[in-house]
């Protein structure tokens, strides 16, 4: 998959996932998470352990949706926007890599 189509299709999905109802998002998330836990053969063995651990996730994440949004320099741009062409990185090969590793002298 070429990297400018993961990278629209990932801003889509965030916009999509920002559009949502965050507390919703939340636990259907960690319900879905459970009910496959549940399935799981170990359940009966770590179930107690693997439920604690989604309802600390849950309560972690409802959490945050409380906090205040701080805008970052990380801040995607807006959607349609081109992305950055990865550079081009010239290196020696394998040859130069194992001389490097060996510091070039004969077995």
């Amino acid at each position: 998959m070429r990297s400018d189509l993961v990278d629209l299709t990932v801003r889509l999905t965030l916009v999509a996932v920002a559009r949502m109802d965050q507390r919703w998002l939340v636990t259907a998330l960690c319900d879905s998470r459970l009910t496959f836990l549940r399935s799981l053969k170990g359940w009966p063995t770590f179930g107690k352990g693997w439920a604690k651990r989604v309802a600390g996730v849950r309560t972690e994440a409802l959490a945050l949706l409380k906090a205040p949004v701080i805008a970052t320099s990380t801040t995607l741009p807006p959607v349609g926007t081109q992305p950055p062409k990865p550079a081009m990185v010239q290196t020696g090969g394998l040859g130069a890599w194992l001389k490097s590793l060996f510091g070039g002298k004969a077995a």
